[in-house]
């Protein structure tokens, strides 16, 4: 005979299947759905949710998750009814799966439409100024000074290209102290596929 051997989270995905929603639970810890048997409306039973055994408070039944099964789907033994349980949990465990597949095929279709959008924003962009967002795009976290010296242009058309990229929120920075009180700015790019609070700031001699 079918035997069933349930973990918490498996009693949990029947009662949410069948009931719609977890029943209270005591104050020590039982969970309390109402009574699946007709002999006392209203009254509820207290079920361990860690292997979903249950005794009726008004003394009416007691058991295993297949004997509420039992009364609930008015079943008429008790191998019909843990293979009932068996099967909605196991509906409920694929639910779970697709909705997971599901979730992580949304997430690459967001970062791909992120990149699109990325590339064709950047498409608008000057020459230069793409040039430095590459450059802060595989090498993020590097200072300011450090940007320049690599991008091998001048200190203004430098300020320049890297305000555009701020005022386009492409990139986003930090200022980081260093050794004698000074601050150095550092540079990391923005996904564009989400919110950016790239600050502002006319402190370009602090850099």
């Amino acid at each position: 005979m079918i035997e069933l051997n349930l973990n918490e989270e498996e009693v949990r995905l029947y009662l949410k299947a069948v009931l719609g929603e977890l029943p209270a639970r005591s104050e020590n810890g039982t969970t309390r759905p109402d009574c699946p048997f007709p002999f006392h409306p209203g009254g509820f039973i207290y079920m361990d949710p860690a292997n979903g055994c249950f005794h009726c408070r008004g003394g009416c039944a007691r058991g295993e998750l297949a004997v509420f099964e039992m009364g609930r789907a008015k079943l008429p033994g008790l191998r019909e009814a843990r293979q009932a349980v068996l099967r909605i949990i196991e509906t409920e465990k694929e639910k779970a799966r697709l909705a997971v597949h599901e979730a992580k095929e949304r997430a690459m279709l967001a970062e791909q439409e992120a990149k699109a959008a990325e590339a064709k924003a950047l498409e608008a962009l000057p020459y230069g100024v793409r040039k430095l967002f590459k450059m802060i795009n595989r090498h993020p976290g590097r200072s300011r000074r450090h940007l320049q010296q690599s991008s091998h242009v001048g200190a203004y058309r430098f300020r320049k290209a890297i305000r555009q990229l701020e005022r386009s929120r492409f990139v986003t920075w930090e200022d980081h102290r260093v050794a004698g009180g000074k601050r150095r700015r550092i540079y990391f790019p923005v996904v564009l596929s989400q919110p950016s609070a790239t600050p502002t700031t006319n402190d370009e001699g602090n850099c």
